[in-house]
Protein backbone atom coordinates (compact mmCIF):
# COMPACT_ATOMS: atom_id res chain seq x y z
CA UNK A 1 0.00 0.00 0.00
CA UNK A 2 0.70 3.63 -0.70
CA UNK A 3 1.65 6.39 1.82
CA UNK A 4 -1.82 8.05 0.65
CA UNK A 5 -3.41 4.18 1.51
CA UNK A 6 -1.93 4.65 4.75
CA UNK A 7 -3.33 8.34 5.54
CA UNK A 8 -6.64 7.37 4.22
CA UNK A 9 -6.86 4.37 6.50
CA UNK A 10 -5.54 5.58 9.84
CA UNK A 11 -7.95 8.81 8.66
CA UNK A 12 -11.07 6.51 8.93
CA UNK A 13 -9.97 4.53 11.79
CA UNK A 14 -9.60 8.04 13.83
CA UNK A 15 -12.89 8.69 12.52
CA UNK A 16 -14.27 6.05 13.43
CA UNK A 17 -12.92 6.69 17.00
CA UNK A 18 -15.25 9.71 16.81
CA UNK A 19 -18.24 8.25 16.30
CA UNK A 20 -17.89 4.73 18.83
CA UNK A 21 -16.77 7.40 21.37
CA UNK A 22 -19.52 9.72 20.69
CA UNK A 23 -21.52 6.63 21.60
CA UNK A 24 -20.15 5.48 24.57
CA UNK A 25 -19.16 8.88 26.03
CA UNK A 26 -22.35 8.98 28.50
CA UNK A 27 -21.20 6.31 30.41
CA UNK A 28 -17.80 8.21 31.64
CA UNK A 29 -19.82 11.07 32.26
CA UNK A 30 -23.43 9.41 33.24
CA UNK A 31 -23.44 11.33 36.98
CA UNK A 32 -22.34 14.40 35.68
CA UNK A 33 -25.23 14.45 32.53
CA UNK A 34 -27.85 13.30 34.92
CA UNK A 35 -26.93 16.29 37.43
CA UNK A 36 -26.89 19.00 34.79
CA UNK A 37 -30.06 17.30 32.61
CA UNK A 38 -32.09 16.93 36.04
CA UNK A 39 -32.38 12.99 34.67
CA UNK A 40 -31.68 9.47 36.11
CA UNK A 41 -28.41 7.63 35.24
CA UNK A 42 -30.80 5.00 33.66
CA UNK A 43 -32.26 8.25 31.51
CA UNK A 44 -28.35 8.44 30.81
CA UNK A 45 -27.91 5.10 30.01
CA UNK A 46 -30.80 5.01 27.83
CA UNK A 47 -29.11 7.68 25.22
CA UNK A 48 -26.69 4.64 24.61
CA UNK A 49 -29.39 2.35 24.01
CA UNK A 50 -31.09 4.77 20.90
CA UNK A 51 -27.78 5.15 19.71
CA UNK A 52 -27.48 1.85 19.32
CA UNK A 53 -30.28 0.55 17.54
CA UNK A 54 -30.84 3.82 15.50
CA UNK A 55 -27.60 2.66 13.97
CA UNK A 56 -28.83 -0.60 13.82
CA UNK A 57 -31.80 0.14 11.85
CA UNK A 58 -29.93 2.73 9.73
CA UNK A 59 -26.87 -0.21 8.78
CA UNK A 60 -29.91 -2.21 7.27
CA UNK A 61 -31.33 0.70 4.97
CA UNK A 62 -27.81 2.15 3.82
CA UNK A 63 -27.08 -0.16 0.75
CA UNK A 64 -30.70 0.25 -0.31
CA UNK A 65 -30.44 3.96 -0.19
CA UNK A 66 -27.31 5.25 0.11
CA UNK A 67 -24.88 2.94 -1.83
CA UNK A 68 -25.12 5.38 -4.96
CA UNK A 69 -23.60 8.84 -3.41
CA UNK A 70 -20.06 9.13 -3.56
CA UNK A 71 -18.48 7.86 -1.05
CA UNK A 72 -16.50 10.56 -0.19
CA UNK A 73 -19.07 13.39 -0.02
CA UNK A 74 -21.18 10.21 1.87
CA UNK A 75 -18.60 9.68 4.29
CA UNK A 76 -17.96 14.05 4.93
CA UNK A 77 -21.60 14.50 5.97
CA UNK A 78 -21.53 11.64 8.11
CA UNK A 79 -18.99 13.10 10.30
CA UNK A 80 -21.18 16.15 9.92
CA UNK A 81 -23.52 14.74 11.55
CA UNK A 82 -21.83 13.56 13.85
CA UNK A 83 -20.35 17.45 14.96
CA UNK A 84 -23.90 18.57 15.07
CA UNK A 85 -24.85 15.54 17.20
CA UNK A 86 -22.01 16.20 19.84
CA UNK A 87 -22.85 19.99 19.43
CA UNK A 88 -26.53 19.75 20.63
CA UNK A 89 -25.33 17.37 23.51
CA UNK A 90 -23.39 20.15 24.74
CA UNK A 91 -25.52 22.99 24.66
CA UNK A 92 -28.71 20.34 25.96
CA UNK A 93 -30.53 21.38 29.07
CA UNK A 94 -33.07 18.87 29.05
CA UNK A 95 -33.04 15.19 27.96
CA UNK A 96 -35.42 15.52 25.31
CA UNK A 97 -32.07 17.55 23.44
CA UNK A 98 -29.44 14.57 24.60
CA UNK A 99 -32.38 11.91 23.05
CA UNK A 100 -32.75 13.90 19.51
CA UNK A 101 -28.56 14.43 19.32
CA UNK A 102 -28.35 10.86 20.13
CA UNK A 103 -30.95 9.69 17.28
CA UNK A 104 -28.92 12.31 14.64
CA UNK A 105 -25.94 10.20 15.74
CA UNK A 106 -27.46 7.39 15.76
CA UNK A 107 -28.32 7.46 12.34
CA UNK A 108 -24.52 8.49 11.09
CA UNK A 109 -23.22 5.42 13.02
CA UNK A 110 -24.90 2.80 11.28
CA UNK A 111 -24.79 4.52 7.95
CA UNK A 112 -20.90 5.30 8.33
CA UNK A 113 -19.82 2.11 10.03
CA UNK A 114 -21.61 0.09 7.14
CA UNK A 115 -19.53 2.11 5.02
CA UNK A 116 -15.95 1.62 6.79
CA UNK A 117 -14.89 -1.97 6.13
CA UNK A 118 -16.07 -1.25 2.38
CA UNK A 119 -14.72 1.87 1.98
CA UNK A 120 -11.13 0.85 3.80
CA UNK A 121 -11.04 -2.53 1.30
CA UNK A 122 -11.91 -0.46 -2.28
CA UNK A 123 -8.90 1.65 -1.94
CA UNK A 124 -6.38 -1.15 -2.00
CA UNK A 125 -5.73 -4.82 -3.65
CA UNK A 126 -7.22 -7.97 -2.81
CA UNK A 127 -4.10 -9.47 -1.05
CA UNK A 128 -4.14 -6.69 1.52
CA UNK A 129 -8.32 -6.11 2.17
CA UNK A 130 -7.93 -7.93 5.51
CA UNK A 131 -5.06 -5.76 6.71
CA UNK A 132 -7.10 -2.43 5.45
CA UNK A 133 -9.76 -3.51 7.48
CA UNK A 134 -7.99 -4.37 10.63
CA UNK A 135 -6.26 -0.52 10.49
CA UNK A 136 -9.95 1.22 9.79
CA UNK A 137 -11.18 -0.29 12.67
CA UNK A 138 -8.55 0.42 15.37
CA UNK A 139 -10.65 3.43 16.01
CA UNK A 140 -13.29 0.92 16.86
CA UNK A 141 -11.54 -0.94 19.13
CA UNK A 142 -9.89 1.85 20.80
CA UNK A 143 -12.82 3.76 21.30
CA UNK A 144 -14.67 0.59 22.71
CA UNK A 145 -11.71 -0.32 25.22
CA UNK A 146 -10.44 2.98 26.14
CA UNK A 147 -13.47 5.72 25.34
CA UNK A 148 -15.14 5.26 28.80
CA UNK A 149 -11.78 5.73 30.96
CA UNK A 150 -10.53 8.92 28.80
CA UNK A 151 -13.82 10.50 29.22
CA UNK A 152 -14.10 10.04 32.97
CA UNK A 153 -10.42 11.09 33.05
CA UNK A 154 -11.37 14.32 31.11
CA UNK A 155 -14.44 15.36 33.29
CA UNK A 156 -12.65 15.20 36.36
CA UNK A 157 -10.48 18.70 34.57
CA UNK A 158 -13.04 19.72 31.68
CA UNK A 159 -17.04 20.46 32.04
CA UNK A 160 -18.10 17.20 30.05
CA UNK A 161 -20.16 19.83 27.57
CA UNK A 162 -16.15 20.74 27.40
CA UNK A 163 -15.38 17.14 26.28
CA UNK A 164 -18.48 17.09 23.55
CA UNK A 165 -17.12 20.33 22.09
CA UNK A 166 -14.29 18.72 21.50
CA UNK A 167 -15.67 15.45 19.96
CA UNK A 168 -18.08 18.00 17.75
CA UNK A 169 -14.47 19.78 16.48
CA UNK A 170 -13.01 16.40 15.71
CA UNK A 171 -15.86 15.02 13.87
CA UNK A 172 -15.88 18.02 12.04
CA UNK A 173 -12.39 18.30 11.21
CA UNK A 174 -12.41 14.33 10.12
CA UNK A 175 -15.02 14.97 7.64
CA UNK A 176 -12.87 17.88 5.92
CA UNK A 177 -9.96 15.67 5.74
CA UNK A 178 -11.94 12.93 4.18
CA UNK A 179 -13.15 15.27 1.58
CA UNK A 180 -9.23 15.38 0.36
CA UNK A 181 -8.25 11.89 1.29
CA UNK A 182 -10.96 9.43 0.51
CA UNK A 183 -11.06 8.95 -3.95
CA UNK A 184 -14.36 8.81 -5.31
CA UNK A 185 -16.55 5.44 -4.79
CA UNK A 186 -19.57 4.68 -5.60
CA UNK A 187 -21.01 1.01 -4.79
CA UNK A 188 -22.38 -1.11 -7.41
CA UNK A 189 -24.62 -4.09 -6.43
CA UNK A 190 -26.21 -6.46 -8.87
CA UNK A 191 -29.38 -6.32 -6.56
CA UNK A 192 -32.18 -3.48 -5.73
CA UNK A 193 -33.95 -3.54 -2.41
CA UNK A 194 -35.02 -5.99 -0.45
CA UNK A 195 -33.30 -8.02 -3.33
CA UNK A 196 -30.33 -7.62 -1.57
CA UNK A 197 -30.60 -8.83 1.52
CA UNK A 198 -32.70 -12.14 -0.04
CA UNK A 199 -29.27 -12.75 -1.69
CA UNK A 200 -26.98 -12.09 0.92
CA UNK A 201 -28.69 -14.56 2.70
CA UNK A 202 -28.55 -16.97 0.50
CA UNK A 203 -24.88 -17.91 1.29
CA UNK A 204 -25.45 -19.77 3.93
CA UNK A 205 -21.25 -19.17 5.10
CA UNK A 206 -22.33 -15.93 5.36
CA UNK A 207 -25.44 -16.63 7.58
CA UNK A 208 -23.15 -19.08 9.45
CA UNK A 209 -20.36 -16.14 10.23
CA UNK A 210 -23.37 -13.44 11.11
CA UNK A 211 -24.81 -16.20 13.79
CA UNK A 212 -22.07 -17.13 15.45
CA UNK A 213 -20.90 -13.38 15.54
CA UNK A 214 -24.39 -12.40 17.23
CA UNK A 215 -24.03 -15.37 19.55
CA UNK A 216 -20.47 -14.11 21.03
CA UNK A 217 -21.19 -10.33 20.74
CA UNK A 218 -24.27 -10.67 22.37
CA UNK A 219 -22.24 -12.97 25.08
CA UNK A 220 -19.32 -10.84 25.59
CA UNK A 221 -21.78 -7.98 26.21
CA UNK A 222 -23.93 -9.59 28.19
CA UNK A 223 -20.93 -9.13 30.88
CA UNK A 224 -19.18 -6.09 29.91
CA UNK A 225 -22.26 -3.94 30.38
CA UNK A 226 -22.18 -5.11 34.37
CA UNK A 227 -18.19 -5.71 34.92
CA UNK A 228 -17.79 -2.75 36.28
CA UNK A 229 -20.06 -3.01 39.50
CA UNK A 230 -19.09 -6.83 39.56
CA UNK A 231 -15.60 -5.85 39.78
CA UNK A 232 -16.72 -2.73 42.39
CA UNK A 233 -19.64 -4.04 44.09
CA UNK A 234 -19.60 -7.65 44.40
CA UNK A 235 -16.08 -8.57 44.30
CA UNK A 236 -15.67 -5.13 46.36
CA UNK A 237 -12.52 -4.41 44.62
CA UNK A 238 -10.92 -1.23 45.12
CA UNK A 239 -11.09 1.63 42.32
CA UNK A 240 -7.55 0.99 41.45
CA UNK A 241 -7.95 -2.51 40.95
CA UNK A 242 -11.05 -2.19 39.13
CA UNK A 243 -9.48 0.77 36.36
CA UNK A 244 -6.47 -1.74 35.82
CA UNK A 245 -8.38 -4.49 34.76
CA UNK A 246 -10.43 -2.55 32.74
CA UNK A 247 -6.73 -1.07 31.34
CA UNK A 248 -5.78 -4.50 31.37
CA UNK A 249 -8.51 -5.06 28.84
CA UNK A 250 -8.42 -1.86 26.58
CA UNK A 251 -4.16 -2.53 26.11
CA UNK A 252 -4.66 -5.80 25.08
CA UNK A 253 -7.57 -5.15 23.05
CA UNK A 254 -5.74 -2.36 21.00
CA UNK A 255 -2.26 -4.62 20.83
CA UNK A 256 -4.17 -7.50 19.28
CA UNK A 257 -5.77 -5.33 16.52
CA UNK A 258 -2.04 -3.85 15.88
CA UNK A 259 -1.46 -7.39 15.10
CA UNK A 260 -3.81 -8.24 13.56
CA UNK A 261 -2.38 -5.94 10.87
CA UNK A 262 0.29 -8.06 9.95
CA UNK A 263 -1.02 -11.30 10.78
CA UNK A 264 -4.88 -11.08 9.49
CA UNK A 265 -4.04 -11.90 6.08
CA UNK A 266 -1.66 -15.44 6.50
CA UNK A 267 -4.04 -16.84 9.06
CA UNK A 268 -7.64 -15.58 9.64
CA UNK A 269 -9.63 -18.70 9.87
CA UNK A 270 -7.31 -19.59 12.47
CA UNK A 271 -7.02 -16.55 14.63
CA UNK A 272 -10.99 -16.48 14.61
CA UNK A 273 -11.25 -20.10 16.29
CA UNK A 274 -8.36 -19.61 19.25
CA UNK A 275 -10.23 -15.95 20.15
CA UNK A 276 -13.73 -17.67 20.15
CA UNK A 277 -12.07 -20.57 22.10
CA UNK A 278 -10.33 -18.28 24.60
CA UNK A 279 -12.87 -15.85 25.01
CA UNK A 280 -15.27 -19.09 25.86
CA UNK A 281 -12.79 -20.20 28.27
CA UNK A 282 -12.30 -16.38 30.05
CA UNK A 283 -16.28 -16.31 30.40
CA UNK A 284 -16.24 -19.66 31.85
CA UNK A 285 -13.38 -19.09 34.44
CA UNK A 286 -14.49 -16.10 35.35
CA UNK A 287 -18.01 -17.65 37.18
CA UNK A 288 -14.82 -20.05 38.71
CA UNK A 289 -12.29 -17.77 39.80
CA UNK A 290 -14.47 -14.32 40.30
CA UNK A 291 -14.61 -14.53 43.81
CA UNK A 292 -12.40 -13.33 46.30
CA UNK A 293 -8.99 -14.47 47.32
CA UNK A 294 -8.98 -15.33 43.42
CA UNK A 295 -8.91 -12.05 42.18
CA UNK A 296 -5.14 -12.15 40.82
CA UNK A 297 -6.35 -14.46 37.92
CA UNK A 298 -8.69 -12.11 36.93
CA UNK A 299 -5.61 -9.69 35.36
CA UNK A 300 -4.59 -12.26 32.73
CA UNK A 301 -8.42 -13.54 32.38
CA UNK A 302 -8.89 -9.70 31.59
CA UNK A 303 -5.68 -9.33 29.15
CA UNK A 304 -7.00 -12.56 27.07
CA UNK A 305 -10.33 -11.25 26.84
CA UNK A 306 -9.78 -8.08 25.87
CA UNK A 307 -7.54 -9.40 22.73
CA UNK A 308 -9.85 -11.94 21.93
CA UNK A 309 -12.63 -9.81 21.58
CA UNK A 310 -11.32 -6.76 19.90
CA UNK A 311 -10.01 -9.53 17.47
CA UNK A 312 -13.25 -11.03 16.74
CA UNK A 313 -14.90 -7.93 15.93
CA UNK A 314 -12.34 -7.38 12.84
CA UNK A 315 -12.15 -10.53 12.10
CA UNK A 316 -15.38 -11.57 11.47
CA UNK A 317 -16.18 -8.67 9.32
CA UNK A 318 -13.01 -9.36 7.37
CA UNK A 319 -14.32 -12.98 6.97
CA UNK A 320 -18.24 -11.41 6.03
CA UNK A 321 -16.40 -9.35 3.59
CA UNK A 322 -14.09 -12.37 1.96
CA UNK A 323 -17.20 -14.35 1.98
CA UNK A 324 -19.38 -11.98 0.27
CA UNK A 325 -17.65 -11.58 -2.52
CA UNK A 326 -19.72 -9.38 -4.73
CA UNK A 327 -21.83 -9.22 -2.35
CA UNK A 328 -19.46 -7.92 0.43
CA UNK A 329 -20.90 -4.17 0.92
CA UNK A 330 -24.60 -5.74 1.71
CA UNK A 331 -23.50 -8.80 3.84
CA UNK A 332 -21.33 -5.85 5.82
CA UNK A 333 -23.94 -3.35 6.24
CA UNK A 334 -26.08 -6.54 7.48
CA UNK A 335 -22.93 -7.66 9.83
CA UNK A 336 -22.81 -3.89 11.22
CA UNK A 337 -26.59 -4.17 11.96
CA UNK A 338 -26.13 -7.30 13.67
CA UNK A 339 -23.31 -6.13 15.70
CA UNK A 340 -25.50 -2.87 16.86
CA UNK A 341 -27.94 -4.71 17.87
CA UNK A 342 -25.97 -7.19 19.75
CA UNK A 343 -24.61 -4.93 21.75
CA UNK A 344 -28.34 -3.57 22.35
CA UNK A 345 -29.34 -7.68 23.16
CA UNK A 346 -26.42 -8.12 25.09
CA UNK A 347 -26.93 -5.64 27.69
CA UNK A 348 -30.58 -6.62 27.54
CA UNK A 349 -29.84 -10.43 28.02
CA UNK A 350 -27.39 -9.74 30.52
CA UNK A 351 -29.97 -7.42 32.86
CA UNK A 352 -32.63 -10.13 32.79
CA UNK A 353 -30.03 -13.36 33.19
CA UNK A 354 -28.39 -10.72 35.83
CA UNK A 355 -31.51 -9.99 37.73
CA UNK A 356 -32.79 -13.96 37.38
CA UNK A 357 -30.16 -15.58 38.20
CA UNK A 358 -27.48 -13.63 39.47
CA UNK A 359 -23.28 -12.60 37.87
CA UNK A 360 -22.03 -15.63 38.30
CA UNK A 361 -24.83 -18.14 36.75
CA UNK A 362 -24.76 -15.31 33.96
CA UNK A 363 -21.06 -16.00 33.33
CA UNK A 364 -21.60 -19.71 33.28
CA UNK A 365 -24.09 -19.30 30.41
CA UNK A 366 -22.66 -16.80 28.25
CA UNK A 367 -19.81 -19.00 28.59
CA UNK A 368 -21.63 -21.78 27.05
CA UNK A 369 -23.17 -19.64 24.18
CA UNK A 370 -19.83 -18.59 23.07
CA UNK A 371 -18.47 -22.08 23.29
CA UNK A 372 -21.10 -23.71 21.47
CA UNK A 373 -20.35 -21.01 18.85
CA UNK A 374 -16.53 -22.29 18.35
CA UNK A 375 -18.31 -26.04 17.62
CA UNK A 376 -20.47 -24.19 15.16
CA UNK A 377 -17.34 -22.86 13.79
CA UNK A 378 -14.87 -25.16 13.91
CA UNK A 379 -17.57 -27.81 11.98
CA UNK A 380 -18.58 -25.71 9.31
CA UNK A 381 -15.38 -23.28 8.91
CA UNK A 382 -12.26 -25.59 9.88
CA UNK A 383 -13.46 -29.17 9.83
CA UNK A 384 -15.44 -28.22 6.67
CA UNK A 385 -13.01 -27.00 4.69
CA UNK A 386 -14.85 -23.47 3.79
CA UNK A 387 -12.22 -21.36 2.79
CA UNK A 388 -12.38 -17.94 4.86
Amino acid sequence: MGVRNYITLFLLSFSAFIIVSTEFAPLGVMSLMGESLGASESEIGVSVTIYAWIGTLVALVTPMFLAGINRRVLLAVLLGLIALANYITSIADHTFYLYLARVIGGIANGAFLAFLAITATSIVKDEVKAKATAIAFLGVSFASAFCIVIVNFLSTYLLWQTIYNILSLSAFACGILLLVFVPTLREHSSSKGFALFKKTFENKDVVAILLISVCCITAHFSIYSFVQPWLANTLALEESSVSLLLLCFGVAGFLSNTLLTRYIEEYLSKIVLYAIALTAMCLLLFSVFGIKGYTLVLYPLFVIWGGCVSSLIVCFQALVIKLAKQEAGNAVAIYVSCFNGAIGLGALLGGLLLQWFGIYILMLINGVIVLIACYQYFKRFIKGGVNG
